[in-house]
This record gives structure tokens, C-alpha cells and sequence, in this order.
């Protein structure tokens, strides 16, 4: 799938965060997401960083970071 890209929103239109998926040729591989907020100058300015990382049982990661600067 499409990897999310970094984004610019209004506050009414935060997008919800994707679901990504991960595969791996010899075993299994799982995503988990984080989402942290950094406020800003007033309540509805303030930027979100979505992190997911997939890794497999040999401890292979790979990190795709998502930053949306949310804007009043």
C-alpha cells in the first residue's frame, strides 16, 4: 500500500491514521503504530507524529514516519 505522506490539515480534517501491513519471505511480520502530539500556540494548532514500525521474528525493522501540522 501507499505509505502516508507528511500533510498540512485544518484541524476539521485530521485524517485517521492507515492501517499498513507488512510481509516478510520467512516468518512472520507485525506493524505497531504511535501516535504522539506536540501542542502548538493555541488548542487547535499543534502537529502529530504517527510512527509504524513492522519487524519480523529476526528482529528486521523498517520505520515509516508520518508528520500532519495541524492548523486552526
Amino acid at each position: 500500500e501507499a505509505l502516508p505522506a507528511d500533510e498540512t490539515v485544518e484541524c476539521d480534517a485530521v485524517p485517521t491514521e492507515a492501517t499498513l501491513t507488512a510481509t516478510d519471505n520467512c516468518g512472520i511480520a507485525t506493524v505497531t503504530f504511535l501516535e504522539t502530539r506536540v501542542d502548538g500556540s493555541c488548542t487547535n494548532n499543534y502537529t502529530l507524529t504517527r510512527t509504524w514500525t513492522a519487524s519480523d521474528d529476526c528482529g528486521n525493522e523498517t520505520i515509516h514516519t508520518q508528520t500532519l501540522t495541524v492548523q486552526d
